[in-house]
């Protein structure tokens, strides 16, 4: 069963279910009519470092030992691509390490900004007493977690989806 196309599954979706896409959005936009819908927002991540540098081999090659959460146990970075690479799980783990910035020295925030539209962090006041607020999430196909909302009024979470392919 774990080799099952999916496509079938996510084309041909109603409208009414569809997830809005943007290319980007102003923060009044944001704020006024999408502050508590779900969307994909696409332009702002293709200006991040990240986005056009990033890779497989580029992640392990310059972190490759550093180990990070994948479900309750640490993997190194090196053994977690290898598992990816050649997994045919129905259900694969995936990395969700909220520590990821911090492992890497704080190199791996270079790599990304908040998107404008989501305004001003005002968790910053906070200091070392911030709640989390970045996790670096990488895994195959079929892995992640399921479609959920984070009930909170206090913050919006965002996530980059690089779909880095192949090597």
């Amino acid at each position: 069963m774990s080799q099952v196309p999916l496509g079938s599954f996510v084309s041909n979706i109603p409208a009414h279910n569809q997830i809005l896409r943007f290319p980007d959005l102003s923060a009044e936009e944001f704020n006024n009519k999408y502050a508590n819908t779900p969307f994909v927002l696409g332009s702002p991540i293709k200006t991040w470092r990240g986005y056009k540098e990033w890779t497989y081999k580029s992640l392990v090659s310059k972190y490759g030992d550093i180990k990070f959460r994948a479900e309750s146990v640490d993997w190194r970075l090196g053994d977690y691509v290898a598992y990816m690479e050649n997994q045919c799980d129905e259900s694969p783990l995936y990395l969700f390490d909220r520590e990821f910035v911090e492992k890497t020295n704080g190199e791996m925030e270079t790599g990304f900004t908040a998107p404008q539209c989501f305004g001003k962090d005002f968790f910053e006041v906070l200091g070392d007493d911030r709640p989390d607020h970045r996790w670096m999430i990488l895994g195959p196909g079929r892995s992640g977690s399921t479609f959920h909302k984070v009930h909170s009024r206090l913050f919006s979470s965002y996530c980059l989806d690089l779909r880095i392919v192949g090597p």
